[in-house]
């Protein structure tokens, strides 16, 4: 059985239950949902599946699995087991699976934070600059000091 990191588990947005049933719903309360799964869907495709490829065929010296089959990257990450007992029955292979998926969300949340820092640190930036350049005044220029001696009359 082929590893397959299904892309239904791999992004899930934000709990929006609240906005209840949407044939009935107001049109601004569709268009919200729309966006939001739009943008989710976005993120999967422009995010999360690639992440989830360099996990499972990227190099093992990255904590990735240099695409491992499922049954060998489970007997790693389960040392007490061999690749063929999570390979003998569709059961252990679901269990399997599931392992791979958490320990790629794991990854996943590192990722995210990562990003989520480094973009906080471009608007810290962003809004530092503005502050600099638009809002204070311009410092005087810090060129040499020319001096002149005016004699005195005697």
């Amino acid at each position: 059985m082929a590893l397959v990191l299904h892309p239904d588990t791999l992004v899930t947005g934000p709990d929006i239950g609240w906005l209840g049933d949407l044939a009935r719903a107001p049109w601004a309360t569709r268009a919200a949902q729309f966006a939001v799964n739009t943008t989710w869907a976005v993120v999967n495709v422009l995010v999360v599946r690639p992440l989830a490829s360099l996990y499972l065929h990227g190099p093992l010296m990255l904590g990735c699995w240099g695409g491992l089959d499922a049954g060998s990257i489970c007997s790693h990450m389960s040392p007490h087991t061999t690749a063929g007992f999570w390979d003998r029955n569709e059961e252990s292979m679901r269990e399997c699976h599931h392992m791979i998926e958490s320990h790629f969300f794991g990854w996943l949340v590192l990722a995210r934070t990562i990003c989520y820092f480094m973009l906080l640190g471009k608007i810290v930036l962003a809004v530092t600059r503005y502050v600099r350049d638009r809002l204070m005044p311009p410092a005087a220029p810090r060129g040499p000091v020319e001096v002149h001696v005016v004699p005195l009359k005697q």
